[in-house]
This record gives C-alpha cells, sequence and structure tokens, in this order.
C-alpha cells in the first residue's frame, strides 16, 4: 500500500505486479509524452537521422490518487513513466486494471511504438509512442 494509504505507488506496483500481454488492437496515441523525452531517447537507443519505428512492450498502471483525474492511467516503459492514455480511455481502462490487480496481482502489458526521435540537417524530432491495444471490454482475462 502506498504511504498515502490511498493506494499502491507505481513501484509497489511494477515489482508485485503480474504482466499479461493485452491482445493487438488499434492504435491509441499516448498523452503527455512530451515531458517524457528523456525516458523515451533511453528506451531507443537515442536520436537517429531516420528516426523510430521501434516496437517495445509497454505497461499501464491506473493512478487512482491522482489529483488532476482519479481514472489517470499511466503508460510505463520498465520503470519509466512515458505518458498518459486520453481521459476518455483511461476513463474505461482504469477500473480494469485496478480491478485485474486486485483479484490477480495482474498488471496489463500491451505491444506499442516508439516513432519519431530523427535528428538531421539542423532538424529534430520529438519521441512519441502509440499503444496497439484492444478496448478493455474485449480483454480475454
Amino acid at each position: 500500500m502506498g504511504e498515502d494509504g490511498q493506494g499502491w505507488t507505481v513501484e509497489d506496483l511494477l515489482a508485485s505486479g503480474f504482466p499479461v500481454l493485452a491482445p493487438w488492437g488499434p492504435s491509441l496515441e499516448v498523452k503527455g509524452e512530451i515531458q517524457f523525452q528523456e525516458a523515451l531517447e533511453r528506451a531507443s537507443g537515442g536520436k537517429t537521422v531516420e528516426g523510430h519505428h521501434l516496437p517495445v512492450v509497454a505497461t499501464l498502471v491506473a493512478q487512482p490518487a491522482n489529483p488532476q483525474d482519479p481514472n489517470a492511467v499511466e503508460v510505463h516503459l520498465g520503470e519509466d513513466l512515458v505518458g498518459y492514455i486520453n481521459r476518455e480511455d483511461a476513463a474505461r481502462w482504469s477500473p480494469v486494471l485496478l480491478a485485474l490487480h486486485a483479484r490477480a496481482g495482474v498488471l496489463v502489458s500491451c505491444h506499442a511504438t516508439i516513432v519519431g526521435g530523427w535528428r538531421r540537417d539542423g532538424d529534430e524530432g520529438h519521441f512519441g509512442i502509440w499503444l496497439n491495444i484492444c478496448p478493455p471490454e474485449r480483454l480475454p482475462f
């Protein structure tokens, strides 16, 4: 339980959860990734001339103690926070993620793609990340 008594910390979840890979689905753009460029750069190996279209596995972590949105869902690559699911989708995902973790210690992971991150001819592109995940209603577990 987190120090605030309101839930698990991200570190607790990532250390204790059993990751389960969700089925492939439509692309879902991760929001707020501009704040986490260093983490995305580490995960991708840095900027390149051509940029990236790099497959990775992301983990979704519900954050019910988030003061701005109790349905907030963080997106992690390893232990690094790289962004959030948009509010509309987070409202659908958060209760499912919380229930799966409470019931079986499950953390939902999914296929994702790091994009962007080019550096050429005086031009530089930011990194982005897209999730490829089914809607929460279609999870088989």
